[in-house]
Parts: C-alpha cells; sequence; structure tokens
C-alpha cells in the first residue's frame, strides 16, 4: 500500500481600526494504491488493486467590522 498527502495553505489577516480583512487560498492533494490481503492468514493474493486520487482547493476572502465599543 502506497500513500501520499500534500497540503499546503497561505493566508493573510489585516485590521484597520474596526476593519478587518482575511483572504487566502488552500490546496491538498491525496494519492493512494493498494492490494488486497486475506485477512485470516495475513497473505497477499492477487484478489484484484485499486488506486486513486483526490484533489480539493479553496480560495477565501472575508471581511469584519466591529460595531462594540465594549470589546
Amino acid at each position: 500500500m502506497q500513500d501520499s498527502c500534500v497540503a499546503f495553505g497561505v493566508s493573510q489577516l489585516s485590521g484597520i481600526g474596526p476593519f478587518s480583512i482575511r483572504y487566502g487560498v488552500e490546496t491538498a492533494n491525496t494519492r493512494f494504491s493498494q492490494k488486497a490481503t486475506d485477512v485470516a492468514t495475513g497473505v497477499e493474493t492477487d484478489l484484484g488493486s485499486f488506486s486513486g486520487g483526490n484533489s480539493a482547493s479553496c480560495v477565501y476572502i472575508d471581511s469584519m467590522l466591529e460595531n462594540s465599543n465594549d470589546l
């Protein structure tokens, strides 16, 4: 069985007075492959194999305005 996963993200948070803005990007990539194993005997048999992968990414931007003097 072979697995690999890579995740990476960059973001920034900036504020001026009561106004804050946050933005960034995140990404992840996963790859795998596996052979079938007989659990009862622990012997690796050629019952088939499978492999695949996933990729995901996200870009975001948001802001906040503080409107309370008590905080």
